[in-house]
């Protein structure tokens, strides 16, 4: 009798196909159409791949529901895109870090990770942008707008860093940009390091209610930069 190991190997099936399979309540051998195989495995993957949390009442997820309940900016990086972010040269990856924020709630930034962009918009209520500790955003230009905030109690929390271009913009005028924008009610940045702040660290335009706690900000700007008049430059500033 042929074993199963001296047939001859096929690479490739179609649902015609039949395949050998053991039926063990007939104790026997039975050919088994490729498309009947295929129903089987799809009816019964999401039963056996199961997350069940630990802990009294803990309902159970799929495996992949679990690993969507947050992603990473890497998530929706290109290969080359991601090896940009860990050796961190120079590209821009505004395209898709904005996707991710506009995808999901909770989006984390990678320790080890430089990810560089011009602009990004936290758009959707109650969303958090995590910055690992030893992750960097590093927005491109100076004189805009880094990160606009305009949903409703977002967060931007973590031990990793923004670093902004060292560019100063010390006038003493009204603001029109800043490293953090924030303009949705209820935000709260925790933990990160800011690395120079071209005019305005965290900036609130009509935006109530919210909280800053244990964020470093190392301005940067230049002691000869001051002529006695500028008080535009600041870490934490509001328009009420």
């Amino acid at each position: 009798m042929t074993q199963i190991f001296q047939l001859s190997r096929a690479d490739v099936i179609k649902g015609g196909d039949i395949i050998p399979a053991y039926i063990v309540e007939d104790s026997d051998t039975r050919g088994v159409p490729a498309s009947v195989l295929l129903d089987y495995i799809n009816a019964n993957a999401a039963v056996e791949d199961q997350y069940i949390q630990s802990g009294t009442g803990a309902v159970a997820n799929t495996s992949e529901g679990k690993a969507r309940e947050s992603v990473s900016f890497d998530d929706y990086l290109s290969d080359a895109h991601r090896e940009v972010a860990i050796t961190g040269a120079v590209s821009d990856m505004t395209a898709s870090l904005q996707l991710a924020l506009n995808n999901h709630k909770h989006v984390k930034a990678l320790a080890g990770r430089t990810y560089r962009f011009s602009t990004l918009t936290m758009p959707n209520a109650d969303s958090c942008l995590e910055i690992e500790s030893g992750a960097i955003l590093a927005p491109s230009s100076a004189v805009v707008k880094g990160i606009e905030v305009t949903g409703a109690r977002c967060s931007i929390i973590g031990q990793g860093s923004i670093n902004s271009p060292a560019s100063w913009d010390g006038t003493n005028a009204r603001r029109t940009f800043a490293t953090i924008w924030v303009t949705g009610e209820g935000f709260t940045a925790s933990g990160i390091t800011m690395n120079n702040v071209p005019r305005s660290g965290i900036h609130f335009e009509d935006s109530t209610g919210w909280l800053v706690m244990g964020v470093k900000i190392n301005g940067g700007f230049p002691y000869a930069g001051y002529t006695g008049t500028e008080t535009g430059h600041c870490g934490i500033d509001y328009n009420p």
